[in-house]
């Protein structure tokens, strides 16, 4: 019987030289090392796939016809839109398709109503500056002795003053004041009205194209 060193320096015998061989062949030593790059490649593979997924979910488009005609904003309408675009006095709004501009309207006053038949919801009245008056001194002139309440906003980027009377007017009870390039915009709208929410959106749609 031949003698064999082990791996601590000892002898042993021939058969549990080879016993321990077969051992170091079936348990390397590099089994762990094989193992945990398994486990990184593993978590690589996962995190790609979640980021994937949440990159698919933020860049889904929403086609259905009622987003497309959403306007944003305090105010919203799924209906159809129209565009109305006045190139004298350089303003721009949106409006349901199913609302008429009145036929009465000219550059310097625009009027929209739902009914063929003239029924009043929406004007925007256009004049010039020519006092230099400040939107202060608007809002002051237009509630003269009513009351009224005020608050800042902005149309098309631009600051304008929101007026609301406490009892409506033929032209409803919401004025809203803007001053630009020496003009004077006088938004004439109701939020008592039933279509309040679509007078709003078109509110939110006043935009100036130059």
């Amino acid at each position: 019987m031949y003698l064999y060193e082990d791996k601590k320096g000892g002898e042993v015998d021939e058969l549990n030289f080879k016993q321990e061989v077969k051992e170091q062949k079936t348990h390397p030593h590099h089994a762990p090392k094989r193992l945990t790059v398994l486990l990184l490649i593993f978590d690589l593979v996962l995190l790609f796939g979640m980021g994937y997924l949440i990159w698919a979910d933020n860049s889904r488009v929403d086609t259905s016809p009622e987003s497309a005609n959403v306007l944003k904003g305090s105010g919203t309408t799924s209906a159809a839109l129209s565009t109305y675009t006045n190139p004298a006095n350089n303003f721009t709004f949106k409006y349901p398709t199913s609302w008429n501009v009145l036929s009465t309207s000219t550059s310097n006053d625009v009027s929209l109503s739902d009914k063929a038949g003239g029924h009043w919801l929406f004007e925007v009245k256009v004049a010039s500056n020519t006092a230099s008056s400040t939107l202060d001194e608007l809002v002051t002139a237009e509630i003269g002795s009513k009351t009224a309440t005020t608050t800042d906003m902005t149309i098309g980027g631009v600051e304008a003053k929101r007026v609301v009377f406490t009892s409506a007017s033929d032209y409803g009870d919401t004025t809203i004041l803007v001053i630009r390039s020496g003009k004077i915009y006088t938004v004439l709208s109701d939020s008592k009205t039933t279509v309040v929410s679509e007078l709003e959106a078109i509110i939110d749609s006043l935009a100036f194209t130059k």
